[in-house]
């Protein structure tokens, strides 16, 4: 999942993430000081890292529609990724002989614009869209397989790096009142947040009698939460007491992305089996 967020007066982080369970943990991230959308420049170098983390299985993208770029859906096709990414509104495609907008495609009740091309571009993608009652806005998503309504709601698996910014913001670490001023610090500290947020998650999925949704249902998969592994133990503190920053480059900074080991971003998941 890729999405930007807030971290600082005049800081964005731009975050790389992989969805546990119903919620995201961080895996590769830059933090630029910018009033707006961190471009695709800075996109690309994050995913061209990741790349080489990942095992030989299908990757799914899942982005939001400030990402919806022919740039980012040309890299997810050349890399052979799966791909849900939202497109704005008032892009315009040509389809059938025809231009459109996906906005003018959702009014017109369309579900489906299959081998619709960027304007003043090559680029093709499928696109589905779905409009629900509870949604001021319909979804436009760009897709890899053949477009449906029922395949663009798969795009709703990103919400779960919206659970985890609100672990790293209100509901947890309050990062954004943090006082840093320097980017390559503010990762630091986003690297130390993010062992203890991977710690937590871990202790909530493998103490599934703390979660209270498997009170209520024994059969439910368990919802690991800050509040529920984030009483760190002994071991844990010993280890970031001992944790040097000093190895670590802030993750763009010389053109080197930081990224946890293949080894390790394996055991984490327990993906080696």
């Amino acid at each position: 999942m890729l999405d930007q967020s807030k971290v600082g007066k005049g800081f964005d982080v731009l975050m790389l993430s992989v969805r546990v369970d119903q919620r995201a943990l961080p895996v590769l991230w830059t933090v630029q000081q910018t009033r707006g959308a961190i471009g695709f420049a800075e996109q690309r170098c994050l995913l061209e890292a990741v790349v080489q983390m990942l095992p030989a299985s299908p990757v799914v993208l899942m982005a939001d529609r400030f990402y919806g770029t022919p740039a980012l859906v040309e890299w997810c096709q050349t890399h052979q990724w799966r791909y849900r990414i939202r497109l704005k509104g008032n892009l315009i495609f040509e389809h059938l002989g025809g231009e459109v907008t996906g906005k003018d495609a959702a009014s017109w009740g369309m579900r489906a614009l299959n081998q619709a091309t960027f304007n003043n571009s090559a680029i093709q993608t499928n696109i589905g869209i779905v409009h629900q009652a509870t949604h001021e806005e319909p979804w436009i998503i760009a897709m890899d397989c053949p477009a449906s309504e029922y395949k663009a709601l798969d795009y709703s698996w990103r919400w779960g790096i919206e659970a985890m910014f609100s672990d790293f913001k209100s509901c947890g670490f309050d990062l954004p009142r943090t006082q840093l001023q320097h980017a390559e610090r503010i990762e630091r500290l986003i690297l130390v947040m993010s062992l203890a947020l991977y710690w937590a998650t871990s202790a909530g999925i493998t103490d599934p009698a703390a979660s209270p949704s498997s009170q209520k249902n024994a059969s439910a998969p368990s919802v690991p939460s800050l509040q529920q592994g984030c009483v760190l133990s002994s071991e844990l503190s010993a280890m970031l007491c001992q944790f040097s920053l000093s190895g670590y480059p802030g993750n763009l900074r010389g053109g080197e992305a930081f990224r946890i080991s293949r080894v390790d971003f394996l055991a984490v998941f327990d993906l080696e089996s």
